[in-house]
């Protein structure tokens, strides 16, 4: 059983001064079925703890989850911890040819991480809409996100699969590693669930 390695947003509980790592389950139960064993990953700030769990670990794969603004956007959802250690994740993942799917936030951190930028954007938030894929296909999904990524903004090193109807880069790979990006959410089942489990399948398998 492959050992796939899942990121968590972290929630700020003020009143018991905590901040706190965490995940939906419908995660664990997605990734469950699959016949994958789902391990999920603190965020760890120390770079020479970092690789020593992530060796200790030895994930088949990982998936960067949404949750959190990136620090980058200035948003006060922001959370450095959780960008420090994806950077680092994406980082070893990379070197040791580790497959990488990140989910709309997770996409997004991808993007940065290969040298993109972002925008904001409006009407994504909270809604379904299409995904017109680069092969002829269209889909219906689920948006959650108020930052973007229009194609002029997509890193160089990526190459975009599908495109929403008002052209925001929606689905995207990595040209010469097994990294792939999708903007939205396939533990929410509000969207053509099928597409979204062949690319889990099509990433990790």
């Amino acid at each position: 059983m492959k050992r796939i390695g899942l990121t968590q947003r972290v929630e700020v509980i003020a009143d018991y001064g905590e901040r706190r790592d965490c995940l939906d389950q419908n995660w664990i139960k997605l990734f469950s079925d699959l016949d994958f064993m789902p391990i999920v990953l603190p965020n760890i700030t120390q770079p020479e703890l970092i690789t020593r769990y992530l060796d200790a670990l030895a994930l088949d794969g990982v998936v960067l989850t949404g949750g959190n603004d990136l620090s980058q956007t200035n948003s006060p959802r922001a959370a450095i911890e959780r960008d420090e250690f994806e950077s680092a994740l994406i980082n070893y993942c990379c070197d040791n040819n580790i497959p990488v799917l990140g989910v709309c936030r997770g996409m997004q951190m991808l993007n940065l991480y290969f040298g993109g930028e972002l925008q904001n954007v409006s009407d994504h938030v909270t809604k379904n809409h299409i995904v017109n894929f680069t092969d002829g296909q269209s889909y219906s999904v689920n948006s959650y996100h108020d930052w973007g990524i229009p194609e002029h903004l997509l890193s160089k090193e990526l190459f975009a699969c599908g495109h929403s109807e008002d052209g925001l880069v929606e689905y995207c790979q990595h040209k010469n590693k097994p990294i792939t990006g999708i903007m939205w959410h396939p533990e929410r089942f509000n969207q053509d669930q099928g597409i979204s489990l062949t690319i889990i399948k099509e990433t990790f398998l």
